[in-house]
């Protein structure tokens, strides 16, 4: 049986690093909580929708780089513990719209996907910056390095890659310590 993420059960971590689990203990005040305007994919980036309604909304992806600010990681928690067991099941990936309660990670350390590497080599160094694409991916580029086209440059930078990895594979990314964050 699968479960699914819309109610963020928090993960216990069956392998070396889950995306969207994060990797250090949590203070308060390193999530948020806000409304999906759209479909939240764990582990991507995510923008601010409306902050001005009723309620807080944040959403997948933005029409153009500043049009929206970065909120942070969307992530695989919340207050309901997900026994081990079933972790190993799987489960969906997906924060549906209009779920009330989608939690973002706004300062720590998290394993995320990482579209491209623009460093030299291709493959993400330890410190270099992480931009979030307009569609809610990410990409490295070292520090002081041109921009990719059509990201915004987050708070956080890569903390640890992974032996072997490839484009798309996952990289931890922190905003915390002395990473220059």
């Amino acid at each position: 049986m699968t479960l699914f993420a819309d109610s963020q059960q928090k993960a216990s971590n069956p392998s070396t690093f889950q995306a969207g689990v994060p990797t250090q203990n949590l203070l308060d005040g390193y999530t948020s909580a806000a409304q999906a305007a759209t479909d939240l994919l764990v582990a991507s980036g995510c923008y601010y929708g409306d902050v001005n309604g009723v309620d807080t909304t944040v959403q997948q992806t933005t029409a153009s780089v500043g049009a929206n600010l970065f909120a942070g990681v969307v992530l695989r928690t919340n207050s309901n513990a997900m026994p081990f067991s079933q972790s190993l099941q799987g489960f969906s990936a997906k924060i549906p719209a209009g779920f009330s309660n989608a939690e973002f990670l706004t300062r720590g350390s998290v394993p995320v996907y990482i579209a491209l590497a623009n460093e030299t080599g291709d493959v993400p160094l330890l410190g270099s910056a992480v931009y979030c694409m307009l569609d809610g991916t990410f990409q490295t580029q070292t520090v002081a390095e041109v921009a990719p086209v059509g990201g915004t440059l987050t708070n956080f930078r890569v903390r640890q890659v992974p032996t072997g990895w490839t484009t798309g594979a996952i990289v931890v990314i922190t905003n915390t310590q002395n990473v220059g964050a």
